[in-house]
Order: structure tokens, then sequence, then C-alpha cells
């Protein structure tokens, strides 16, 4: 694949993200994932264990956009981009 014909492919995924943004506003899926983690670590835990899963929460999901690029560089020398895709379905599985 050439590097025109990548670039397209991202320009064209910005642009659906985009655009689906504007039809149906913010990712329901994102939305609903953090909803549901909320919901269970205030179900499961109180008082000052609550407090402190929260945290944690909040720490892991401010740190992982900004670890995932450095990881997926680190990545890309062994592999090409489909291998970092199935990296990030095995993690997130």
């Amino acid at each position: 694949m050439s590097a025109a014909m990548i670039q397209l492919t991202l320009t064209g995924t910005t642009i659906g993200f985009a655009l689906g943004q504007l039809v149906i506003g913010p990712s329901v899926i994102v939305r609903d994932g953090g909803v549901a983690a909320l919901a269970m670590v205030r179900d499961l835990f109180g008082s000052l264990r609550l407090a402190v899963v929260l945290s944690r929460l909040s720490l892991v999901s401010g740190l992982a956009p900004i670890l995932a690029p450095a990881i997926g560089s680190q990545l890309l020398p062994i592999m090409n981009w489909r291998g970092i895709f199935g990296v990030l379905a095995i993690s997130a599985s």
C-alpha cells in the first residue's frame, strides 16, 4: 500500500469521525463504557476505598491517551500497522 493511500485512509477516517460527531454527538460507546465503569465502582466500593478506586480509574483514563502513541511507535519497527491493531485487539479483550 502506498503512502498516499495510507494518508487517504487516515483522512477518510478522520472525516468520518467528524461527521459522526455532528450527526450522533459524542461517541455512545465511550460514554456508556465510562458510565458502566463508574457504576460498577460505586456499587462495589464505599467510603475511602471508593475514593482510591475512582482515583486509579481516573489515572488510567488520563494516562492511556498519552502512553498509547508511545507504545505504538515502539511496536512499529517490529510489526506493521495491522500487527498494532492485533495487539490492540488482544489488549482490549
